[in-house]
């Protein structure tokens, strides 16, 4: 039953293109067409600058006096070495409780 169905969509679609394509043969020429692209005389003349624009229409430039880099006040991070931090996450894996496996082959 689905072959059925699987053929008759098959067969609808290729008669559709096709038709398609014997339809517009009836309204267009089938003599060849030549390309003709589009000429753009000033694409490569020279042209002078344009004035400058502020993007930033009525917007003034401000800043402030006293700022200070983070580095001066954020503290240093402790160093760990990779060693510890090792030991650390495998003691924290033992300590994990253990799903139980039960299996029914």
């Amino acid at each position: 039953m689905k072959s059925c169905f699987f053929l008759l969509a098959v067969c609808i679609l290729s008669s559709v293109g096709a038709a398609g394509q014997t339809v517009s043969s009836y309204w267009m020429n089938s003599q060849p067409q030549m390309l003709v692209m589009p000429e753009h005389p000033q694409h490569a003349s020279q042209t002078p600058l344009a004035q400058d624009q502020d993007l930033r229409e009525r917007s003034s430039y401000v800043y402030a006096q006293g700022e200070r880099p983070a580095w001066e006040f954020m503290p240093a991070p402790a160093f760990v070495s990779i060693a510890d931090l090792a030991r650390t996450l495998r003691d924290q894996h033992a300590m994990v409780k253990k799903a139980i496996v039960v299996r029914n082959d």
